[in-house]
């Protein structure tokens, strides 16, 4: 028998006034259902995206989202409240335990 697939997730962030991200994720979604991978786009808004991103550029939020996902004892308040209210707890830790890969793209690019 032939050994089993990896599996795949593939991970975006984008602020919800950001039409690019929007549409990069129109072409991730087709892309991640034609290969059975799992796409999950992190669209929070303005306010969500300060707050976890402390002052900092949007594109730091990739970084708070990661450090929530791997090590949420890391994360500040501010960035687990606002991820758990996006996932939730229960679907981080069962996202890290499902798949063999955790893929990221930037919310400005498709594959």
């Amino acid at each position: 028998a032939a050994p089993p697939k990896p599996t795949f997730a593939l991970l975006t962030n984008f602020d919800d006034k950001y039409d690019v991200g929007y549409i990069c994720a129109a072409v991730n979604a087709v892309y991640c259902d034609r290969w059975s991978y799992r796409f999950l786009p992190c669209v929070l808004d303005q306010g969500e995206m300060e707050c976890i991103c402390d002052g900092r550029h949007f594109a730091w939020a990739k970084i708070a989202l990661l450090q929530w996902l791997f090590t949420p004892e890391r994360s500040s308040q501010q960035a687990r409240t606002v991820f758990e209210r996006w996932l939730g707890e229960s679907r981080r830790a069962e996202l890290l335990s499902s798949f063999d890969y955790l893929v990221w793209i930037d919310g400005d690019a498709f594959v």
